[in-house]
């Protein structure tokens, strides 16, 4: 959609272990700069991720935005970006230093999984590349699907540093 026809932005929503789904979960009029999620049912140390699209007045959508990551902080009923969350720099409560360690442990999984499928790519690029010709484009597709994985685990490996970081504030 381009900017004179935008007629509002869908908010899709995952929370803790939910993934962020392409379902729509809420959404906000043209022009409106802030949104406040409805969700009663948020506590502390939950985990929300949101992804906006944009959507015109024929219907068309824009390519999803990046994720954005929201926790509720122990001391607040207020949701803080996570961008914010670094700037206050209180120390973290036991239970948010569970937390932070919970997620940092599944990244760490998911980084490890996604250098062994790295690996098995490889191997398998390694076979087709014996009849190059014949098999350009299988070739084409795996190292594009490669470049995905290698441009999330890159995302991944951030989130990691970001959360290490956030366990040693003093």
């Amino acid at each position: 959609p381009s900017s004179s026809d935008l007629a509002l932005i869908e908010i899709l929503r995952g929370k803790n272990e939910i993934p962020v789904s392409g379902d729509l979960y809420a959404s906000a009029n043209k022009g409106v700069q802030t949104y406040t999620d409805k969700d009663t049912e948020l506590k502390v140390g939950d985990i929300t991720k949101y992804i906006l699209r944009a959507k015109d007045t024929n219907g068309n959508k824009s390519g999803n935005s990046e994720t954005v990551i929201v926790t509720i902080p122990a001391a607040s009923t207020q949701i803080v970006p996570e961008t914010q969350n670094q700037q206050i720099q209180k120390p973290l409560t036991a239970e948010e230093k569970a937390l932070v360690n919970d997620e940092i442990a599944l990244i760490e999984k998911s980084i490890k999984t996604m250098d062994k499928v790295l690996g098995l790519y490889n191997m398998q690029i390694k076979k087709l590349n014996i009849n190059k010709t014949r098999n350009k484009t299988k070739i084409t597709q795996i190292k594009s699907v490669m470049r995905r994985i290698e441009k999330n685990k890159a995302k991944q490996v951030l989130k990691l540093n970001e959360l290490k970081a956030k366990l040693e504030i003093k």
